[in-house]
């Protein structure tokens, strides 16, 4: 079995014992929780247990706010696109970086 079955399998088996674990709720639990399970994946960057947490968070927050696979998709294709056209500060380590401004003539 492939990785991406592999991984859509645990997707499914994911979505079951959520379902089943914390019921019919909004993304908003979820996404809320993320942003600590990003902090703690921030502190350790080599925790892949954190970063499956982060996953899985993810998973949760898409199905339950009944975003599709392609609808995400093609936000992802857009954002990139809007990301590419902005100016970008030189990288510091371990700092978030925001967009500077748009590019002229994008």
């Amino acid at each position: 079995m492939n990785t991406e079955n592999r991984l859509a399998m645990l997707r499914e088996e994911h979505a079951k014992w959520s379902e089943e674990t914390f019921g019919k709720v909004s993304a908003i639990g979820p996404a809320k929780h993320l942003s600590k399970e990003a902090l703690e994946f921030a502190s350790d960057p080599t925790d892949v247990m954190e970063l499956a947490d982060c996953q899985m968070l993810m998973w949760d927050m898409q199905r339950r706010a009944g975003i599709s696979d392609e609808r995400l998709a093609q936000a992802i294709r857009i954002k990139l696109a809007v990301n590419q056209s902005r100016l970008w500060p030189e990288p510091k380590e371990g700092e978030a970086r925001e967009h500077l401004a748009e590019r002229a003539g994008a």
